[in-house]
């Protein structure tokens, strides 16, 4: 089943949602009804009958209903008396048990305190007796769960006995004040009512001594248990210290682990410990009396994590298949492979989880050591199943191809000897004859591996360095292990070969992941290059920060996982700390390693913020405000330099520097503005001056210099224009402040155009004016008011002269121009309206001056033509 879930298949059975059902349905059942198995009293042995509320009356026949309300409550006190007594009697009874087992926890605890000071425990033994303690532990929390329990009935009880005997109390009060006065016709019933009083006090009392009974017995449990719980932590941190002495500590020799004998005494007690969890007895030692609904939680819990993968994993699949059609694997190929990886893997990463939960959920529930090499073996298998899929990929990936078919052998060979080992060194330890010989038979294996894929680079051309590389580093890994095996390091091999095979593991998912990012950052610029900015500007910071926060995430869960895989503890990471936070003084500056680092975080943390918050406030706040296109630039413009400042002091003060030491900063940089930094802070201030004053804006249209152009941006220092011709000019705000510029759109986006129009002379010119007053008021873009005009404004040389004056807006009067042009032309061509070209009259007062020239002239008429005045040449055909 496994096995076709890795492959992609769709074949995870539906009966593990009804199973699961089913198992919620008795988890309820149990904690539902947790009362079978307390002692504590039920809820219809302490009902008793409740007094009646207000004043007695003084009619004989209610006090005859009174008193026999009174009997019947006196019964059921003395019921519950003697139900009480009982139930002393038994608790007096289990006195001396409940102290034996006190006592033998205690005695226990003592004992077992002593292995914390012998200077030569080892990792295991101090491992199998942190699992024995936790399950003596998990029974004390039990216990002290069902006295609890026990001891809130009893309070109820104690607290309806109080409140019963206090309303009985008032009703005897009113009885003797009633009967005082002497007017009763009958004599109520003050001695019936004593001796209920003094039952109730009885039974208060009763059940106040069981109480007290049941505290002292919770209050020694939770003695017991607090003083478990400290060992069970001193026993963790001895652990931990050991394991890392032990690294380095000498085992027994080699020669002497891998006996017959001592390899027969592993394989019997492997055999044992396989067949022991089928037994019932290793499941009541395991799970103690009265916690079921705990097993049926973890059961619960197990399903439901695998139903959890299920979903995950067909989820993945149906994402893989919609996009099949949409992923170029040639350019998307590492995303095609983290798809595929995350297909493959997703059930064994959920399992894999769901044991670090189980064992850290270890206080609560029963410790099953089997798991231990369960977690082993599916974290071997998913290492190799992905070294698998990326070297099935390797073509596609990389450059260059491996031999898959060997490779994949060696995979699946090297996957085999790993689970045995894990299995090997959950029986017998890292000492065990069985797992020392495991282990240099993997050492001696990959040996063999790493040479033959050092042969095979040597003799293919093209392969890249890096798989060399790769070859000499599986060689020395496994050299050192098998040196390590020899030399009686035992732990020390087994600490290398796990960490090695975790950072393998590690390495093998930051690759694939780096890939899928590095692809995802090409694909968004590709992206942003061929959109347009205006559709791209909404969401370019959120895409800018998420990726930046992708790649932070992917460098902070490799460091962490590399930790991990090379077991840095909580004390070297206090070590590391401790160095990177020492401060270096420098006068009146502190500076530590550690508030350079925070430092750059802030200024990036600044930059991320300011950058986004820019986008959001324009785009989403100010978005429908009604506010002046440049008047929302200015207000985001300055709360991102509001944000900016906020930034900066806080990483200065991250930094060490003190408000004395900013100061005196800014007060050399104040002697630095007199010097070489005027220009500078007269552009910033220049700046500051337009986004509050607000001659200039944002979109606003100006001329500088003859160039037509809009702004772009206001910045601390400049300004930018992008010119009609896609050029930017990067004007300082000083100039924008100092000289004259001409901004079109200032206040009023209307714009008043000039077209001259000249007609030739004997033109109709009321035709001529009701011909250009109707092209104009035909036009869209043209504004009505102001109304357009012609006006007829000379007599030229060659033509009349008008002018069509009109209004229009800044963005869009050039076309609007061109369409008037147009237009104009071709109503003047429909109504017979000519449109002259400059012409010259040439008047000959006399021809003397031409005399000898004849020759000239007749030259030219031989191979000229005069037209109008002016020659040109005959067609060639006419030519001799």
């Amino acid at each position: 089943m496994v096995k076709s879930m890795i492959a992609g298949k769709n074949t995870y059975p539906r009966c593990f949602f009804l199973l699961g059902a089913f198992l919620a349905l008795i988890l309820t059942g149990f904690l539902a009804w947790p009362g079978t198995a307390l002692s504590g009293p039920n809820d219809e042995d302490s009902v008793l009958t409740a007094p009646p509320e207000g004043l007695i009356a003084t009619k004989p026949s209610i006090y005859a209903d009174m008193q026999e309300n009174i009997g019947k409550s006196q019964q059921e006190v003395k019921a519950e008396r003697e139900m009480y007594k009982a139930r002393l009697s038994a608790l007096k009874d289990l006195e001396d048990a409940c102290q034996s087992e006190l006592n033998s926890y205690r005695l226990q605890l003592a004992a077992y305190e002593q292995v914390l000071l012998l200077d030569d425990a080892h990792v295991n033994d101090l491992q199998k007796l942190y699992s024995g303690q936790r399950i003596a532990s998990f029974n004390i929390s039990s216990r002290l769960k069902d006295l609890r329990a026990e001891m809130a009935k009893y309070s109820s009880a104690k607290r309806q006995a109080q409140e019963h005997l206090r309303r009985w109390r008032e009703q005897r009060q009113t009885l003797a004040n009633q009967a005082g006065q002497g007017n009763q016709a009958a004599a109520p019933p003050l001695d019936e009512l004593d001796a209920l009083l003094e039952s109730l006090g009885a039974l208060e009392s009763l059940l106040q001594e069981i109480e007290g009974i049941y505290n002292g017995r919770i209050a020694s449990f939770e003695e017991v248990n607090n003083a478990f719980s400290d060992f069970l932590q001193q026993l963790r941190d001895r652990s931990a210290r050991t394991k890392n002495l032990d690294v380095f500590q000498k085992s027994s020799p080699f020669r002497s682990v891998i006996g017959f004998q001592t390899v027969w005494g592993e394989l019997d007690e492997l055999a044992f410990k396989l067949k022991h969890p089928l037994q019932a007895e290793y499941w009541s030692q395991v799970v103690p009396g009265g916690a079921q609904y705990v097993v049926w939680s973890a059961v619960l819990f197990f399903f439901f994590t695998l139903g959890v993968a299920y979903l995950i994993g067909r989820r993945a699949r149906k994402l893989l298949d919609t996009r099949k059609s949409v992923i170029n694997r040639e350019r998307q190929k590492w995303s095609w492979t983290g798809m595929i990886l995350v297909n493959q893997s997703v059930v064994l990463v959920c399992l894999i989880l769901f044991l670090f939960g189980y064992e850290k959920l270890h206080a609560s529930w029963p410790s099953i050591t089997t798991l231990k090499a369960v977690k082993a073996s599916l974290i071997v298998w998913l290492v190799t199943g992905w070294a698998i899929c990326l070297a099935r990929m390797t073509p596609e990936l990389l450059s260059f191809s491996i031999p898959f078919g060997k490779f994949e052998k060696m995979a699946r060979m090297l996957r085999f000897l790993l689970i045995v080992y894990a299995v090997l060194w959950w029986n017998s330890g890292v000492e065990g004859g069985l797992a020392v010989l495991s282990r240099v038979v993997i050492a001696v294996c990959v040996m063999i591996w790493a040479g033959l894929a050092w042969r095979w680079t040597v003799r293919t051309k093209g392969v890249h360095a890096v798989a060399k590389g790769l070859a000499l580093t599986g060689f020395g890994i496994a050299l050192v292990a098998l040196i390590a095996e020899f030399r009686a390091y035992a732990y020390f091999a087994h600490y290398w070969l796990a960490s090695w095979g975790l950072t393998v593991w590690t390495a093998l998912g930051a690759f694939a992941s780096f890939g899928v990012l590095h692809e995802w950052r090409l694909q968004i610029r590709e992206h942003e290059k061929s959109v347009q900015e205006e559709q791209s500007t909404d969401s370019r910071p959120v895409r800018w920060l998420t990726m930046r926060m992708g790649f932070l995430g992917w460098f902070l869960a490799g460091c962490s996982l590399l930790f991990a895989a090379w077991d840095v503890d909580r004390k070297a990471f206090a070590v590391i700390f401790d160095v990177i936070s020492r401060e270096i003084v420098i006068g009146s500056i502190s500076i530590s390693i550690l508030g350079i680092l925070y430092a750059v975080l802030a200024l990036w943390c600044t930059h991320a913020l300011a950058r986004v918050f820019a986008d959001l406030f324009r785009n989403k706040f100010l978005a429908d405000s009604g506010l002046e296109t440049g008047f929302q630039e200015s207000l985001t413009t300055l709360a991102s330099y509001a944000i900016w400042t906020i930034g900066i002091l806080l990483s200065l003060s991250l930094l060490g520097v003190s408000s004395t030491s900013m100061a005196v900063v800014f007060g050399a940089l104040g002697i630095g503005l007199g010097f070489g930094l005027q220009a500078i802070f007269n552009n910033f201030m220049s700046g500051l001056i337009l986004l509050f004053e607000r001659p200039i804006q944002v979109g606003d249209i100006l001329e500088v210099n003859g160039t037509w152009g809009e702004v772009k941006k206001i910045n601390v220092r400049s300004t930018v224009v992008q010119t009609y011709d896609n050029a930017s000019l990067i004007i300082p705000n000083s100039d924008m402040i100092s000289n004259q510029v001409t901004n079109w759109s200032f206040k009023d986006p209307k714009v008043r155009r000039n077209l001259y129009v000249g007609v030739a002379y004997g033109s109709d010119i009321v035709l001529v004016r009701d011909t250009l007053q109707e092209v104009v008021d035909k036009n869209p873009r043209i504004y009505k008011r102001p109304k357009p005009d012609v006006l007829f404004t000379d007599f030229g040389d060659s033509s009349l002269m008008f002018r069509v004056r009109f209004w229009s807006h800044v963005d869009y009067f050039l076309s609007v121009e061109t369409e008037l042009r147009f237009e104009i032309d071709r109503l003047f061509r429909e109504r017979k309206i000519e449109i002259p070209f400059p012409q010259r009259d040439l008047h000959i007062k006399t021809a003397a001056a031409f005399k000898n020239t004849d020759g000239f002239f007749k030259q030219k008429q031989e191979g000229e033509k005069d037209v109008g005045g002016l020659q040109a040449p005959e067609p060639e055909s006419k030519k001799d």
